[in-house]
């Protein structure tokens, strides 16, 4: 829902065709960039979208914002993971970390669940897999919100 990943949201949807899809704990996130548009589509964990003849599985992992989610598809063996779980760690925004616990919660008890060859392909950065997350993921915790942080 942050604006940074929904300003255009809209206009790449009516060029596309497609419908812009939105987990309702991001609404308030949404409508501070679009005031007076609502998302077609209201994500919920476990939801299945078919995009391209694959399924993906909505898993909300919350924590960068409240309704973050992450789309897996087991076909293709591979997780989506916006801005919850990047090659290098949890995500902050804009320097912080609004909900860090809660973060590393949705990690590693969702997308560290996930086949260990998994490949992570975040909204930013390079793309890992859920096994090297998963060999990374005690120093985020001993590190605390400075992980990352540049």
């Amino acid at each position: 829902g942050h604006a940074s990943h929904v300003t255009a949201a809209i206009e790449v949807a009516e060029r596309d065709e497609a419908p812009v899809a939105l987990h309702p704990a991001d609404r308030l996130h949404w409508r501070a960039t679009h005031p007076d548009d609502a998302a077609d589509i209201e994500m919920a964990d476990g939801g299945r979208f078919e995009v391209a003849d694959v399924a993906l599985e909505v898993m909300h992992t919350a924590g960068h914002s409240p309704g973050s989610v992450s789309l897996y598809c087991a076909d293709l063996g591979t997780v989506f993971t916006g801005d919850a779980l990047l090659a290098t760690g949890p995500a902050a925004h804009e320097g912080e970390y609004p909900d860090f616990p809660g973060q590393l919660t949705a990690i590693g008890e969702r997308l560290l669940g996930l086949p260990p060859q998994t490949r992570v392909l975040p909204g930013h950065g390079e793309e890992t897999t859920i096994s090297a997350a998963a060999k990374r993921f005690d120093g985020w915790v001993t590190a605390g919100p400075a992980v990352g942080l540049s």
